[in-house]
């Protein structure tokens, strides 16, 4: 019998965002990738999107912070926008059954914003 993906697994891949046909399965899904030792993780796409900061990327990176059963918590590489006591925003993936959802530590626990697992993986 199969071992259950643990989360790593389960968050790694390419996922499209249903709202931003920019960022859709269909037309410029993410891919995420961990490193072997699970401490860091690359976000990329074969077209360039647009950034928090108005630049035009390919990819970016981040350091896990933490993980969960169901979560890994991670700050984006270069991250300048802050949470109300002035540290550093902190994100998390948060493991769904379609793909994952994007949080901040600082977002009401309701406020997710949804990604769908793509193509043939969306099975497996």
């Amino acid at each position: 019998m199969p071992a259950k993906a643990d989360i790593f697994d389960r968050l790694s891949g390419s996922f499209g965002v249903p709202d931003l046909p920019e960022e859709s399965c269909a037309e410029n899904p993410a891919f995420s990738h961990f490193t072997a030792d699970r401490s860091r993780v690359t976000f990329s796409w074969v077209r360039p999107v647009v950034s928090y900061t108005g630049a035009m990327i390919t990819s970016y990176g981040g350091t896990v912070v933490a993980t969960a059963p169901d979560s890994i918590t991670m700050r984006r590489d270069n991250e300048t926008r802050r949470d109300p006591s002035g540290a550093l925003v902190l994100w998390i993936m948060r493991a769904t059954p379609e793909g994952y959802c994007w949080t901040r530590s600082d977002w009401p626990p309701d406020e997710c914003l949804p990604t769908v697992r793509c193509g043939s993986e969306a099975n497996s």
